[in-house]
């Protein structure tokens, strides 16, 4: 769309790193995080994240992530590797951690066999990482709405992406570094995958 030319005009390469058991970033240009700005102590971040089964093949997606700063809404790093979801789990919980404990939200749905539920499980239980996002779930039989963890695409919070995404980009209001997610915005509902 020619609403997304503007943003070619930061892509670039950033540093790429892998994580170690022990929760620091070694560089590795062959690493599965690429980290375009640091945290900066005080900031506060979001991270969008989505699983997949771990199987490293072009018929299965990968886990990815995405962290931007929530005050410019610059992308600054990105996660991309075929990781099971409790290897996920711990990688989230740990570039979480080292983005000032980022407000995480995965996605939940498990089409296409993703395992957003397991991950949540894995998050909450295995790395007490809490700052995750909750909605409101509307509950027909007690009058109080229960809150459920993670983001779940559905019909109604599908239009609502769509809606938010298409005014940041038409407003040009995000910065974005990485040609894969430049990519898939371009590519974004032209098929249900």
């Amino acid at each position: 769309s020619k609403d997304l030319i503007p943003l070619r005009k930061e892509i670039r390469d950033g540093q790429r790193f892998r994580l170690e058991l022990d929760g620091r970033f070694t560089a590795d240009p062959d690493g599965y995080l690429e980290v375009w700005q640091p945290p900066v102590p005080g900031r506060k971040y979001l991270i969008g994240a989505d699983t997949s089964m771990g199987f490293d093949d072009a018929s299965h997606s990968r886990s990815a992530a995405e962290v931007f700063d929530m005050d410019t809404l610059e992308q600054v790093a990105e996660y991309d590797c075929a990781s099971p979801t409790y290897v996920m789990a711990r990688h989230l919980a740990v570039i979480g951690r080292r983005y000032n404990t980022a407000f995480l939200a995965p996605e939940i749905t498990a089409s296409g066999g993703g395992g957003g539920r397991e991950l949540l499980t894995y998050l909450l239980n295995d790395h007490q990482y809490f700052n995750l996002y909750r909605y409101k779930h509307k509950d027909h039989i007690k009058p109080d709405p229960g809150r459920l963890w993670g983001w779940e695409t559905n019909v109604k919070t599908r239009s609502i992406m769509i809606n938010r995404l298409v005014e940041v980009v038409k407003e040009r209001l995000c910065t974005i570094h990485s040609e894969a997610l430049l990519t898939q915005l371009a590519s974004f509902g032209e098929n249900d995958s």
